[in-house]
């Protein structure tokens, strides 16, 4: 016969609406002592107790589960990781929407009565959709990465504190002749994603050569979609002339730079020194040279942890911002790909 949570209240010596509280992780569980919570999660996991979700949803009208929906990166997976950690801690069940057909993933999680969802895609068509479409149907939403969307808030690292970071750090190890691999700052389509962290991160590395009393040099500015003609523009200068050290907007774009300085018989770090933005170690660390990149100073798993926090304002999750953005600090991650020219 299956358990119930009548009988674990009765061995609990508690109430049963105390029971029901504790195992649904509902917030005012927390008024319970924490011996009285551990007691009763103890005899249910004794018990072999299970709850019937879809008994709960048919009840209620709401799906405990959270719908995630991502696009195919090495980013969201890692990210998936940690939220699907944190809703198991919740006692909720997770479900996965791909960003490539949002009305189909829309019309499903209205199927699934799913009223929690994290956004992990970047495409800014998608991101905009899925704010007109929670607020039409109350919907909780959370996006990981790019910025927020009104009431809805976002997890990202702080794009420009980070680019001002890699730059100053660059400016210390004694390079003032410094470009920038960056991109078309307005370029927009239907399946673009968005560029308001293009922007920060290039404002960023022009705030950390103005402190520093360096004048940044036009032509050493490749916001361009032709990064690979640009950094051979300057990579074909007279060594007395170009750049000492490179600094890309993403880790790509980085190990692209070390890939024409190779192809035109120069290294990294001896000619050129590269910096890279994100810290993705599966393209940092085969690099010609391992490229030095600054990334948030979480992991990706805690990311998406972040992110269940912020959605159900469990303790311990970020705070926003005016703009609604939650911004995660900057770290460094020194490699190979950096010289030290004051030495």
């Amino acid at each position: 016969m299956a358990v119930t949570i009548k009988d674990i209240a009765r061995l609990a010596k508690v109430d049963v609406g105390s029971v029901s509280r504790t195992l649904r992780n509902h917030p005012e569980a927390m008024r319970l002592r924490e011996e009285t919570r551990l007691r009763i999660q103890r005899i249910a996991d004794e018990l072999g107790y299970h709850r019937n979700q879809l008994a709960v949803a048919i009840r209620t009208g709401i799906a405990k589960t959270i719908g995630i929906i991502l696009s195919d990166n090495e980013y969201s997976a890692m990210q998936f990781t940690g939220i699907m950690r944190e809703a198991m801690k919740c006692g909720f069940d997770v479900k996965l929407y791909p960003d490539s057909e949002p009305e189909k993933t829309f019309s499903k999680i209205m199927e699934n009565q799913i009223k929690n969802v994290i956004v992990l895609s970047a495409c800014n068509t998608l991101r905009e959709k899925a704010a007109a479409f929670a607020r039409k149907n109350g919907i909780r939403l959370v996006y990981v990465s790019e910025y927020s969307h009104g009431e809805f808030p976002a997890i990202n690292i702080d794009n420009f504190a980070a680019a001002e970071m890699a730059t100053d750090y660059l400016i210390r190890c004694g390079h003032r002749r410094i470009a920038l691999s960056c991109a078309q700052h307005d370029l927009r389509s239907e399946n673009d994603f968005g560029r308001k962290y293009i922007l920060e991160r290039h404002n960023g590395f022009i705030h950390a050569l103005k402190q520093a009393g360096i004048m940044p040099d036009p032509k050493w500015l490749g916001c361009t979609e032709d990064f690979r003609g640009y950094a051979k523009d300057f990579l074909s200068m007279p060594k007395e002339k170009r750049p000492t050290a490179v600094f890309a907007i993403s880790d790509w774009g980085g190990a692209v730079i070390e890939n024409i300085v190779f192809e035109m018989g120069m290294t990294v770090p001896d000619d050129i020194s590269v910096f890279g933005f994100g810290n993705s170690e599966n393209v940092c660390m085969i690099a010609h040279s391992e490229l030095s990149s600054v990334g948030p100073a979480i992991s990706n798993t805690e990311y998406g942890e972040q992110a269940v926090k912020v959605l159900f304002g469990l303790p311990g999750r970020m705070k926003p911002d005016a703009e609604n953005n939650c911004l995660i600090p900057p770290k460094l991650f020194i490699r190979k790909s950096v010289k030290n020219i004051n030495q």
